[in-house]
């Protein structure tokens, strides 16, 4: 990671600490509790990116692509400045700056797949 970042060719951004489903800890968490582990999950990964890295980490991608308001709202207090889901479209001027869609890139896609989706990505989106 560090050689990544050294390179000047990737910025290495954020996802969460161990990558928790947001929707079952809801369901289990009182609010509270919950705000505080979502700000645990975004900033022990960020600390140790940047600790790592030497650079500011400020993007995050949502695990499992799960985001509500309330998450949006803590991303923004914890200083990050976009965040990105897993709707596999191009992104619209309307989509909101912590939602902004992505395409899944797997091994399954090939070389070929992922030549037609930098192409022509509005063709690739899901129905």
């Amino acid at each position: 990671m560090r050689a990544l970042a050294q390179s000047g060719l990737f910025d290495i951004q954020a996802h969460t600490y161990w990558h928790p489903n947001f929707k079952h800890e809801r369901e289990r968490r009182i609010p509270t509790d919950l705000v505080k582990f979502v700000k645990q999950q975004l900033d022990i990964f960020r600390e140790r990116i940047e600790a790592q890295t030497h650079q500011p980490v400020d993007l995050l991608a949502w695990p499992f692509g799960i985001y509500d308001y309330e998450l949006i709202a803590i991303a923004s207090r914890e200083n990050y400045i976009a965040a990105f889901t897993l709707d596999a479209r191009a992104v619209r001027r309307s989509d909101s700056r912590f939602a902004l869609p992505r395409f899944l890139i797997v091994e399954a896609i090939g070389i070929e797949g992922f030549a037609r989706l930098i192409a022509d990505p509005i063709a690739q989106e899901s129905p």
